[in-house]
């Protein structure tokens, strides 16, 4: 019997990372103009290595810190269904990766509406946990290197991975 009043857990998806994509969402992360009139701390307003304002779009897509590079390259290298392309990464479909639902790619022709209806759940779960991990990884690592000022190898990165 369902449970009516409950938040319903999304398959694959760990309880702290929806918590992390909820703060997303809702903009309340501490960061970019919130550290603006913050003495002591005006430096972490914009990105040390870009020099970009620190919004979370910056640091979970765009940033070139090799932290982001590596890890959505791990992503869309582990990626193993080749009829299904790998999606662009935006900060759209990492907030909606609860939600998002590959579809094959079937070149034949007359099959568009079929290739519309089709929807597989093994790779949908793939894709929703290598989504959220990877955005999620990529906001502890950057928390760790302008917080606590640690910088990781690529070996390093690829290890907590």
């Amino acid at each position: 019997m369902p449970q009516y009043g409950r938040a319903q857990e999304r398959k694959g998806i760990k309880p702290i990372i929806q918590q992390f994509l909820y703060k997303t969402i809702h903009g309340t992360h501490l960061v970019g103009r919130y550290w603006s009139h913050i003495d002591g701390y005006k430096e972490r307003e914009r990105c040390m290595t870009c020099n970009e304002m620190e919004l979370m779009s910056h640091i979970l897509t765009r940033c070139k810190e090799k932290n982001t590079q590596t890890i959505w390259c791990l992503a869309k290298a582990l990626w193993p269904h080749n009829n299904i392309p790998w999606p662009e990464v935006t900060l759209g479909t990492i907030l909606g990766c609860g939600n998002i639902s590959p579809h094959p790619y079937r070149p034949e022709r007359n099959n568009r509406r079929r290739q519309q209806k089709t929807t597989h759940q093994g790779p949908t779960w793939l894709l929703q946990i290598i989504l959220s991990e990877s955005a999620y990884l990529i906001w502890v690592l950057r928390c760790e290197r302008v917080i606590q000022e640690k910088t990781l190898s690529d070996r390093e990165i690829r290890a907590r991975w």
